[in-house]
């Protein structure tokens, strides 16, 4: 047993640095949470450029119309000739007098020019107004949304599961490396349980990764909760594609890749259906966490389970 374990680790330690010679898997790894997080980045700052200007050109002599604008979130620009500014593009909008009238230029719509328009036809006693909301009145949930979008990504690192336990498999038993673990002096299923726990080590470091950052741009709810689902998920996928791919050694990678993801994707589904069932898989439990229910002890235990069978199936099957 104390040699066993010690191998496991060593194991474990060449899996993982044979993981991160692999350019490939490492980007794979990495570049979704980095693309995420770009991707979201870029559009806020497009939002900010295009979208968030909150200058008004007003002529001179109107205080109370600029306090009700700036209590809008409006920046008011007093001058005597507003819409000289706005066609010179130096602000968004204008308003100004022209005899008993009101008007109002803009070459943005948008929550401000209607906060503008709301407040002229106060100012003027228009018979129907315009009422818009203060910034920060109303309350936006977002919290399903930024589920659904962590839960995608947790879908992607879960099918890497598959890649890993199945690819990983079939190309060290095409290069012959496997034949060279396997003559170890050690149990074969610790060689599989070493794969399972390196490829396990490697997702779970990947999703951390881009929580951390989603959390640092967004704020993601429940991290841990969701480190705990993909995870569960990822170590599930990996055992299966190792387990399928062990258990036909004339089959070429193909079936178990697609078999693998076609499970998972079914269980997810079922998660995300039937939360309450769901959080107690190990792959249904991260269909579940995209509606904010995390997952039980019960699914590390059948993780834990899966694992086994994939170490019996890799032990007794393997050829």
């Amino acid at each position: 047993m104390s040699r066993d374990l010690k191998a496991l680790g060593w194991l474990i330690h060449a899996q993982l640095l044979r993981i991160a010679r692999e350019g490939l898997v490492v980007r794979a790894l990495i570049w979704p949470g980095l693309l995420t997080a770009l991707t979201l980045v870029i559009s806020s700052t497009v939002v900010l450029a295009f979208y968030a200007d909150n200058e008004l050109a007003l002529e001179p002599g109107h205080p109370e119309l600029v306090a009700q604008l700036e209590e809008r979130g409006l920046a008011v620009i007093e001058v005597p000739d507003p819409r000289a500014l706005l066609d010179r593009e130096e602000v968004p909008r204008a308003a100004y007098r022209e005899g008993e009238q009101w008007v109002l230029a803009t070459t943005r719509s948008g929550r401000l020019s209607l906060a503008t328009e709301g407040v002229l036809r106060e100012e003027i006693g228009a018979n129907w107004k315009l009422k818009t909301p203060k910034p920060g009145a109303r309350q936006v949930e977002l919290g399903a949304t930024l589920r659904v979008l962590v839960g995608m990504l947790g879908v992607l690192y879960a099918l890497y599961g598959v890649v890993f336990g199945a690819a990983a498999l079939s190309r060290d038993r095409g290069n012959g490396s496997l034949d060279a673990d396997l003559s170890l002096p050690i149990s074969r299923g610790i060689h599989a349980l070493a794969r399972i726990l390196a490829s396990s080590l490697a997702l779970g470091a990947g999703i951390a990764v881009t929580l951390g950052l989603l959390g640092a741009l967004i704020g993601v709810e429940q991290p841990v909760d969701w480190w705990s689902a993909v995870t569960l998920a990822g170590a599930t996928c990996t055992a299966m594609g190792l387990a399928w791919m062990a258990a036909s050694p004339g089959e070429s990678l193909t079936g178990p890749l697609s078999r693998g993801m076609t499970l998972s994707l079914g269980a997810i589904t079922l998660g995300f259906g039937a939360p309450q069932i769901g959080r107690h898989l190990p792959l249904a439990s991260l269909g579940a966490m995209v509606k904010g229910v995390p997952p039980s002890f019960l699914a590390w235990v059948l993780c834990g389970l899966c694992i086994a069978g994939a170490c019996w199936v890799f032990d007794r099957k393997l050829k």
